[in-house]
């Protein structure tokens, strides 16, 4: 039986490498950052400095129940503690692209999910299609909406995702787009956000992690207030101690 983990700071000590499951910023067909490069000479000292302009909801980030919600939470320090400790690992990847996952199939893929884990859906969409081709956001599986509602009721902490996770976002992209009722268009960013559940959108690099259950964290920007941000997100490939 793997080792249970009982705190970072016991993982820091014996050296336990962490996982990035951020996207790196960069220049990219949908989001098109800007990114500037100067550089001041001051007293004979080098300063390099780098600007860059992009929405919250960029890249790896996460999503407060405010970006949908009016009377939602904005991002705020109680979700800290949404977004850090034990994760299960719901590995979906062989439904394989453009495909709905229902909840059958999460059902059946799923782990035993306790309240309070944060659930991430891996698809490893990204070996199929990088990150930053059109195809990664117009052939991507997503979530239907009972399956959604099933996870809605789990009682859990947060949800992350390695793929567009609702078909709704593809719709300026892809030109075989039908649209279909709200709930199922949209219901990770309905039903979860108005279940007051932090959604973690476009994780990267989830095949890295072997286990069914590790820490995971995600580390959003400190604003005043907002509907998202952008998050750095890495895991540790252990057994987390049940429960937080």
């Amino acid at each position: 039986m793997p080792e249970q983990i009982t705190s970072p700071a016991f993982l820091l000590q014996k050296g336990t490498p962490a996982i990035d499951l951020s996207m790196p910023i960069e220049p990219h067909w949908r989001f098109a950052p800007t990114i500037d490069y100067t550089e001041q000479q001051t007293a004979g000292c080098a300063f390099h400095s780098t600007r860059f302009t992009m929405g919250a909801h960029a890249f790896t980030h996460v999503d407060a129940p405010w970006h949908v919600d009016p009377d939602g939470i904005p991002l705020g320090p109680d979700h800290l503690e949404q977004l850090w400790g034990p994760a299960v690992i719901v590995d979906v990847s062989g439904l394989g692209a453009d495909q709905p996952i229902s909840e059958a199939a999460l059902r059946a893929a799923a782990p035993e999910i306790t309240p309070g884990d944060i659930v991430i859906i891996r698809s490893r969409h990204e070996d199929r299609h990088p990150t930053t081709s059109a195809e990664y956001w117009t052939r991507a599986p997503w979530m239907t909406a009972e399956a959604v509602r099933w996870l809605a009721t789990a009682k859990i902490a947060a949800v992350g995702f390695d793929f567009p996770q609702d078909r709704g976002i593809r719709a300026p992209y892809d030109t075989d787009w039908q649209p279909a009722e709200l709930d199922d268009d949209w219901p990770c960013h309905r039903l979860l956000l108005h279940n007051g559940i932090p959604q973690i959108e476009y994780l990267a690099g989830l095949g890295a992690i072997s286990l069914d259950r590790c820490l995971f964290f995600a580390v959003p920007l400190r604003f005043a207030h907002s509907d998202g941000s952008p998050i750095r997100a890495f895991a540790f490939d252990v057994q987390p101690q049940a429960g937080r």
